[in-house]
């Protein structure tokens, strides 16, 4: 996971913390902060989506540079 993705990631914080005040110390929730929080629950998604299809991270993309000669590097 690319590091842009995580710091984007940080941002579920706040409803990851009003989601355990209301499920272990019995807080309250209305209406508009269930709104809010399918809000940025959303956008996070798209971001992290958008992100990880932009720039896919193939493994063994890169070439093997003891197995390379010169006129692989002049094609």
């Amino acid at each position: 996971m690319r590091l842009g993705v995580l710091g984007v990631l940080t941002l579920f914080s706040p409803v990851g913390s009003v989601f355990l005040a209301w499920l272990l110390l019995d807080e309250g929730l209305n209406g508009w902060q269930l709104i809010g929080m399918a809000v940025v629950i959303g956008s996070l998604t798209l971001i992290v989506a958008a992100s990880t299809r932009r720039s896919p991270q193939l493994e063994g993309s890169t070439p093997d540079l003891e197995q390379s000669t010169t006129e692989d590097v002049a094609d």
